[in-house]
């Protein structure tokens, strides 16, 4: 359940990273680390 968990979460990331447009520089900024501390979790 964790790995498809992970992979909604990385496909959630990858279509908020396309719709950066709308000025979530700073969500985006903010969430990194969260994203890499997750995808460690992930890939351990």
């Amino acid at each position: 359940t964790s790995k498809y968990s992970c992979g909604v979460f990385s496909k959630h990331i990858s279509l908020v990273w396309k719709s950066k447009q709308i000025h979530q520089n700073l969500i985006v900024i903010t969430i990194v680390p969260v994203i890499n501390l997750l995808f460690n979790y992930c890939l351990r």
